[in-house]
């Protein structure tokens, strides 16, 4: 399957966001069982956001200098319809599972 650079970037973008972001709520919520007190939670919790942040940026970042380097000519071109459209889903997927784990994150430090 010939997929163009955008659509890489998509799926790219999708698997480090739900393998990240999943990994992140996993722990936060295992948070709830532990022997820490609420002081120690958030604290905890507010570290694991900063490195879930840190790597979301770092993992898209080289991968996607990886996928541009392995194929130039095709980073560079403008993007068609189909393109436009995989890029507005892939955005509105990322962004719905950002905004459900920033609301989980806070709704957990409030708690």
């Amino acid at each position: 399957m010939n997929m163009s650079f955008s659509e890489k970037s998509a799926w790219l973008s999708f698997i480090i966001t739900l393998a990240i972001w999943g990994k992140y709520v996993f722990e936060v919520l295992q948070l709830g069982g532990s022997a820490l007190n609420i002081t120690e939670q958030r604290a905890l919790a507010l570290s694991m956001l900063a490195y879930a942040t840190l790597f979301v940026i770092i993992a898209e970042s080289v991968f996607h200098a990886i996928i541009a380097m392995a194929n130039p000519s095709d980073a560079n071109q403008v993007g068609d319809e189909r393109d436009k459209s995989i890029a507005n889903k892939a955005t509105s997927a990322a962004c719905g599972i950002l905004f459900t784990g920033v609301i989980i994150t806070i709704v957990h430090l409030l708690i």
